[in-house]
């Protein structure tokens, strides 16, 4: 079952089954109550000062990582993406507000950032097929990164019109809010049989940009040497 709540958007930070980030590797910052669009203008600023700064680097984390975690020789990814840069950009102003990343929710925001920035148009569905996902998931998280990543490709596999439609969408508009209502029954319809789940818009957003960078980025040769 799939609950899918009108007030999502102004809902904290965690992300469903949020899983816990390598020691050294969360965001910390100084917490202030900014919550709803603010808030979630802040993440979207947050996420393209990231992009716009290593795209490279982005890219190359994507690659590496799944919905659990990253290949240990990024070391710290605050360091490696640089995120502090950013953090405290006055132009993004994400240090007036608490917020912690998961490899889950990271991905989600900077996944969305590298479509965006590659597809100015919605791609032809099936034009390509989607990579296997690398596996970097601790052994206790397997089973969960393996769930969290087959749920993103299954939306975006049978609607990608629509998965792209909701990225293309500003955050926290009504627009947003009608492109993910248009997800509702494909949501539901990759779920594994008894389980329920309880998304917000951005939680949708992160699974959406997820699935559709997986399906036709993934696939795309990589424009550098090495990791950057």
């Amino acid at each position: 079952m799939l609950v899918f709540g009108g007030t999502c958007c102004e809902a904290g930070a965690a992300q469903v089954l949020k899983p816990e980030l390598q020691t050294g590797s969360r965001i910390p910052v100084k917490p202030k109550q900014v919550t709803g669009r603010e808030r979630r203008a802040l993440l979207k600023d947050f996420a393209s000062c990231v992009f716009r700064s290593q795209p490279d680097r982005v890219d190359y984390f994507l690659r590496h990582s799944d919905m659990t975690d990253f290949d240990p020789g990024l070391g710290n990814i605050v360091g490696y993406l640089r995120l502090d840069k950013c953090l405290g950009a006055q132009e993004v102003g994400i240090t007036q507000m608490g917020a912690e990343f998961s490899t889950h929710a990271l991905r989600g925001l900077l996944a969305e950032q590298a479509y965006l920035d590659n597809r100015k148009a919605q791609p032809e569905n099936g034009v390509e097929q989607s990579v296997p996902r690398p596996s970097y998931a601790k052994a206790a998280d397997v089973s969960r990164a393996q769930a969290l990543g087959a749920f993103a490709d299954c939306v975006v596999a049978q609607n990608s019109a629509d998965a792209d439609n909701l990225m293309r969408t500003g955050w926290g508009t009504v627009e947003e809010k009608q492109a993910a209502k248009a997800l509702v029954p494909t949501l539901g319809a990759c779920l594994p049989q008894g389980e329920t789940i309880s998304l917000r818009i951005e939680d949708v957003r992160g699974f959406v940009a997820d699935g559709l960078w997986q399906r036709f980025e993934a696939p795309m040769p990589v424009t550098y040497e090495g990791k950057p």
